[in-house]
């Protein structure tokens, strides 16, 4: 008895190329540390250019 001839999507020359596996967890990583960084800055907030001269306490 033969085998079916194996299906596999790697045939189909229709679909765009993957995403490389790096660029995906660099785009997590990057995403990661903006969230972090704006929320860092609502957090704390009295960030501004009156918040470093004289009498910006």
């Amino acid at each position: 008895m033969a085998d079916p001839p194996p299906t596999s999507d790697t045939d189909d020359t229709d679909a765009p190329p993957k995403t490389p596996r790096w660029v995906w967890v660099s785009g997590v990583i990057v995403g990661l540390v903006i969230l972090a960084v704006g929320a860092i800055m609502l957090i704390s907030g009295g960030h501004g250019p009156d918040s470093f001269g004289p009498g910006g306490h």
